[in-house]
């Protein structure tokens, strides 16, 4: 069990495993969506079209070169912060945020999380820790494990696995494992690809997603400047999650400047608690930096990942969950 009051805060990185794009390898599928179909002799994408189609004469035909023009020639290394600094561009938002759904929408809720089935699972470890001690039921394995979630992923794989193995672990219906994995809160920074069903669980995949599936996927996404009544809800949340943690330890996180200023994190997160963070292969310079953006939090030499530890080597080789 893990009974320290613990928050994960999960950034790409700690999706890596389980088949999601990351960083640049994400803006160049971006990219790849609005290039040309050559092959058709059509200066129209597949991806074009649908965006066409669902939004109409709302975006100009323009937006589509000005936004893979400036995507591919400016120095954003996230489609969160390229989304940012572009909002208020004709159809950016639109593009942007149903790009997003096409490329992760696809990937999202195909696991099925058997042993041994994903290397790296940081999550299975993770889980099989907080099983310790809690084997006889789930209102013994909720009460004694002390965790949240603050992810800045759009994907639904954090709940997708916790409903999986919280159903096989107690026998319980995918139903029953969703409103108790609930109790473990989860929160999306900046939305999510829409609501989890557990209903849709074990189904065979589709041999298509329609274009209303997408364009739902998209509306549900929150971008950084967005400024709904949902969203200051859910930024409440976590400054009171990071208040409350004893240890608060990041996963796959990047540290960047614009979601530590936005959420506080270099505030909340001292001077009391426990701070752990990954590294994985970035370099000294790099890392140096990145700490002193969190100052006056200081993530210790021993609180801090290996520059080989991912997010499993992170968690077995260092205190953070106990």
């Amino acid at each position: 069990m893990i009974s320290r009051n613990t928050v994960f805060v999960l950034g790409a990185g700690a999706h890596a495993p389980y088949g999601f794009p990351i960083g640049d390898a994400l803006l160049a599928k971006i990219l790849t969506l609005l290039a040309p179909d050559r092959a058709a002799s059509s200066s129209f994408s597949a991806f074009t079209k649908l965006v066409l189609d669902e939004y109409g004469t709302d975006i100009p035909l323009q937006s589509f070169v000005d936004f893979r023009v400036a995507l591919s020639r400016g120095g954003h290394t996230s489609i969160d912060s390229f989304l940012a600094t572009n909002a208020t561009r004709p159809g950016f938002a639109e593009i942007g945020k149903l790009a997003i759904a096409y490329v992760l929408l696809p990937l999202d809720l195909q696991r099925d999380f058997s042993r041994g089935s994903i290397a790296l699972d940081w999550m299975s470890y993770l889980f099989s820790n907080m099983l310790k001690g809690c084997h006889r039921s789930i209102d013994e394995f909720l009460t004694n494990n002390n965790l949240s979630f603050i992810t800045f992923n759009y994907d639904r794989t954090l709940e997708h696995f916790l409903c999986v193995r919280i159903k096989h672990t107690y026998n319980v219906s995918y139903e029953e494992a969703w409103g108790a994995a609930q109790r473990l809160p989860v929160v999306h920074v900046y939305g999510s690809l829409g609501e989890f069903d557990p209903r849709v669980i074990d189904r065979q995949p589709p041999t298509g997603i329609t274009p209303g599936a997408y364009k739902k996927a998209a509306e549900a996404i929150r971008l950084m400047y967005d400024d709904r009544e949902e969203r200051s809800v859910d930024v409440k949340n976590i400054k009171l999650l990071l208040e409350a943690a004893d240890c608060v330890c990041f996963l796959g996180f990047g540290f960047d400047v614009d979601n530590i200023s936005y959420l506080r994190l270099n505030e909340l997160c001292q001077p009391s608690k426990a701070v752990f963070a990954t590294r994985y292969r970035v370099a000294n310079g790099d890392w140096n930096r990145m700490k002193k953006s969190m100052l006056p939090t200081e993530i210790r030499s021993d609180f801090a990942g290996h520059i080989d530890w991912d997010s499993l080597g992170l968690l077995q080789q260092t205190q953070a969950i106990g």
